[in-house]
């Protein structure tokens, strides 16, 4: 079933993405291919001297841009427009030695990257701008981010030793970066984490309800956590906390999660792919 993602993306570690809803994105040798859907073997190629090949890369359909960081000992960031695969920005930063993970709000406004090597951070960039709007520090070097689909200021940050749910707020037009982790019920120091993605809030939530983030662990187990706003005053940020409730065990390790309002799917690590209505798993 994983096998066309595995053709199109020649074994790459970066997955395909979406560009627009008839078009897939992906890595391909040392170049980026735009495959129509109808027929993923034809496509066009993103020209450019990229000599090492595309590291990271990510899309945004609604701001109909894309970025990419290339294989490069002074890395940075370059942002696309589609479809006329026109150069629009260049982002690069002191803080920034090696990049790990990028991903764009839902909204394409906010570009968000996070840094590896000696300096491990969360950086926000409005890119239009070439600004960086706010930055934190990470506990561990992350290999996925992710921006909730309903609410912009929630991101999350993966690794295998952590789960953390940063939130953006300001104050006075001065930003802030607060974050909590994501723990398993059973494993109050977090577990081995391998997938996430974000779900909606349930009906009965209290207003404080922000929103909801499935997280799949190497053992199989499938985490609910339900983020809620707490501390806000008119003259601070409010910061995230964290609620977790274990919803599914499964018998292989989870390898990636999708969520809508209704359903969650579940792919493991043995193949298998389940479907489970959300409130009934």
């Amino acid at each position: 079933m994983w096998q066309p993602s595995r053709a199109l993306s020649d074994s790459t570690s970066e997955p395909p993405k979406w560009q627009a809803e008839d078009t897939l994105v992906s890595i391909t040798g040392q170049r980026v291919k735009f495959s129509p859907t109808s027929s993923l073997k034809s496509g066009r190629f993103l020209t450019g001297s990229m000599p090492h090949g595309v590291q990271l890369l990510t899309t945004s359909p609604t701001a109909k841009v894309f970025a990419l960081v290339s294989r490069a000992l002074r890395p940075r960031i370059e942002v696309y427009t589609y479809p006329e695969l026109a150069q629009t920005a260049v982002l690069s930063s002191d803080e920034a030695s090696e990049y790990t993970a990028l991903t764009f709000s839902h909204d394409g406004k906010w570009l968000l990257c996070a840094t590896g090597g000696g300096s491990l951070r969360l950086i926000i960039w409005l890119w239009k701008t070439r600004q960086i709007l706010v930055s934190a520090e990470l506990s561990f070097p992350c290999t996925r981010l992710s921006v909730c689909p309903c609410n912009s200021s929630l991101i999350c940050a993966e690794t295998s030793q952590s789960l953390q749910v940063w939130r953006a707020s300001s104050v006075y037009e001065h930003w802030d970066l607060a974050c909590v982790d994501v723990n398993a019920p059973d494993a109050p120091m977090g577990g081995a984490w391998s997938a996430h993605a974000w779900g909606d809030v349930k009906p009965s939530s209290s207003d404080a309800a922000l929103a909801v983030l499935f997280a799949g662990i190497e053992t199989g187990a499938v985490v609910a956590a339900e983020l809620s706003s707490v501390g806000a005053t008119p003259l601070s940020v409010a910061t995230v906390q964290s609620s977790s409730e274990l919803v599914l065990a499964a018998e292989s390790g989870v390898s990636g999660l999708h969520a809508d309002s209704t359903h969650l799917l579940v792919a493991s690590r043995d193949g298998v792919i389940a479907w489970y209505a959300i409130g009934a798993y």
